[in-house]
Formats: structure tokens, C-alpha cells, sequence
């Protein structure tokens, strides 16, 4: 079992190499309450055509989950992640010192924060249904009432019941849609998670965190998709705007290198879930153009 251990703190890790192409690694990112099996579908047909890494955030699958809340605060995560893309080059593919990256939901916004601190570790960049930070005042409340809000339910109730509540949320109705054998896995998961480190994930990584970066990606040095559900109303509407809003910063900034794109796949929040044959044809097509 591959264990990348960063300030005591050891992360779980698993590479998946079909092949042996010499393409850039894929480095993916999961979301909260998940773990690298949430990719494991995904993960094999990604890997025909490159090296696809999966990675444990603390508290998270099997990596540690330290009493500490410092280790999960988003400053942490990102050095944290850095460290990990350093061994992965010393210890696994030393003719990569950059990787793509991709992240979904949580995994997302770690993903952007990370590209913003070390963007010479990236070569290109995929973000699925994740949030570019506030961008407004009321914005900023509701992400801090809601993590807030969060956080009390953590502290106030099993696991079992925290699963409950979180499976019922508007944002993942359409889950409900996938085999029974999937639902299982899936519930199976979350149920394994530990309710203090969920907490202080809630606290560390949470949206409240983030301030806005949605200006900041315009110009980003290096190409970025995003990615959405067709079904999922709030970041399908970021994804349309997304290409729009960035098309308009870039004509307005002509030292912006990056070239951005966008991608609605029919499903839900958990696209990679719910329509994996699709999204891996985004992902293909968008790094294949390289």
C-alpha cells in the first residue's frame, strides 16, 4: 500500500499505469467525505493513455486522520499536495516535474488553490462542479452560515445520521438515479469516514476559506477545463458563464497565456460518477490536445 508521509502525516496514494505511455501523469483529486476510490472507474479508462494518480486528503479514505486542525487547513493541504507532486517526481516519474491536475467539488477548489501557489507544478489544469470562491459579500455569508451550519451537524450527530443528511441533499438527488450495486458502494464510503476530521475539513477547507479567485484564473499560464453537470443548475451556469467571462478577461489582458474551456455533461453534481464514459472523453480530448 503506497504511503507518502509529509510532517508525520502519512496519505494514501495509488498509481494506475495500463500502458507504457510516456505521457504527463493525471493527478486526481476527490471530494469531501470520498477518498481516491471514487475514481477507481474512471481511473482505468484515464489510464490507457497516461499515468493516473489518486490521492487520499487527510482525514480522508486511508490517509491519517490527526487530531490536529492545522493539517487540514487549506495552506496546509496545498503544501501538503506540493510535497506529494515533489515525491511523485524524485520517486515514481522523474522526467515529469509538472502534472495535470484534476479536481472535483472540494478536490476543485484545493485543486485552483494549489495551481495558484505552485503553477510550475502544473501543466494543465481540470476543475469539476467546483466553486471559484465568493464573489460577492452575501456570497461570502452563506458559505460561512453553511459551513457553519455544517459543523454543528457534525458535532451533533452520528455518522450514520450525518450520511443520512448529506445523501439527502438537493445537490445529489440525481444519484439516486444509479444501480443499487453504485448506491452502495458509494454510501459504503462515506459511512467509513471519521466525524472529527470531517469537522475540522469543514473548517479548514470549506468555501467559507476561499476568497475569490474567479479573476485570478483568467490568468492562469497554462490551459484549464471546466466541467459540470447539465443537471447540476448552479455550476452548470458557472460553466457557461465560465468560458464567456474568461474569453472577455482575455481580450482585455493580452499577457494572459492560458486558453480556457468548458464542458456540460448530462449529470449531475458527480459527473465522473453519474456519466463516466462521458467525462473521460472530455478529459481525453481536452488533454490529448497538449
Amino acid at each position: 500500500m503506497p504511503q507518502f508521509v509529509h510532517e508525520g502525516v502519512a496519505s494514501h496514494f495509488e498509481v494506475w499505469e495500463e500502458g507504457e505511455s510516456t505521457s504527463m501523469p493525471l493527478i486526481l483529486l476527490h471530494g469531501f467525505m470520498q477518498s481516491g476510490s471514487t475514481w477507481d472507474t474512471v481511473a482505468l479508462q484515464l489510464s490507457i493513455k497516461r499515468p493516473v494518480v489518486t490521492f487520499d486528503f487527510v482525514g480522508h479514505g486511508q490517509s491519517d486522520c490527526p487530531d490536529d486542525p492545522l493539517f487540514y487547513r487549506m495552506e496546509s493541504v496545498v503544501e501538503t499536495l506540493n510535497a506529494f507532486l515533489d515525491h511523485l517526481h524524485d520517486h515514481w516519474f522523474k522526467e515529469s516535474k509538472q502534472f495535470a491536475v484534476l479536481g472535483y467539488s472540494m478536490g476543485g477548489r484545493i485543486a485552483l488553490s494549489f495551481a495558484l501557489e505552485h503553477p510550475d507544478h502544473i501543466k494543465s489544469l481540470i476543475l469539476e462542479s467546483a466553486g471559484l470562491g465568493p464573489q460577492t459579500f452575501e456570497q461570502q455569508q452563506a458559505f460561512e452560515q453553511r459551513d457553519a451550519f455544517l459543523v454543528e451537524r457534525l458535532e451533533s450527530s452520528t455518522l450514520q445520521e450525518f450520511v443520512d443528511y448529506w445523501e439527502g441533499l438537493p445537490l445529489f438527488a440525481t444519484q439516486k438515479n444509479l444501480p443499487p450495486a453504485v448506491q452502495g458502494k458509494i454510501r459504503k464510503g462515506r459511512l467509513q469516514n471519521n466525524l472529527k476530521a470531517l469537522k475540522l475539513t469543514v473548517q479548514g477547507t470549506g468555501q467559507h476559506v476561499m476568497r475569490d479567485l474567479s479573476q485570478q484564473v483568467a490568468n492562469l499560464p497554462f490551459p484549464l477545463l471546466y466541467i459540470a453537470g447539465t443537471q447540476d443548475e448552479n455550476y452548470a451556469d458557472l460553466a457557461r458563464s465560465f468560458e464567456r467571462n474568461l474569453a472577455y478577461s482575455f481580450e482585455a489582458n493580452f499577457e494572459a497565456n492560458s486558453s480556457v474551456s468548458s464542458a456540460l455533461i448530462d449529470a449531475g453534481h458527480n459527473t465522473h460518477l453519474e456519466n463516466g464514459e462521458s467525462f473521460c472523453r472530455h478529459v481525453d480530448k481536452f488533454l490529448g490536445a497538449e
